[in-house]
């Protein structure tokens, strides 16, 4: 008895905006490794300095160690919002100039 139930067709799945990103621009790969290392970093210096979390009071100021913490967390957070913008930047740039949504007036 032949199989009568209809094969469903083979549908692809989307691939990600930045699919290409590697291949066209590679320098997106390593930005991202660094964009989890200072992820990274940030934790364990929170985790080292538990002070960080918090305000900073009067009463119990950071230490030498710990406001050279907060500077390096703060410096990070910097890089990473350079290394988010420059991304959207290489993305968009990547992208053809009539993939662009038309509006039909």
């Amino acid at each position: 008895m032949p199989n009568d139930t209809p094969r469903r067709a083979r549908v692809e799945p989307k691939k990600p905006r930045d699919s290409l990103a590697p291949i066209e621009a590679p320098e997106l790969t390593i930005l991202s490794a660094l964009d989890h290392v200072l992820d990274l970093a940030g934790f364990s210096l929170v985790a080292a300095h538990p002070e960080l979390a918090s305000e900073p009071s009067l009463s119990r100021p950071f230490d030498r160690q710990a406001s050279l913490a907060d500077q390096v967390v703060k410096d990070a957070a910097r890089l990473a919002e350079s290394i988010a913008r420059y991304r959207t930047a290489t993305l968009a740039a990547l992208q053809p100039a009539d993939s662009y949504e038309r509006t039909t007036f």
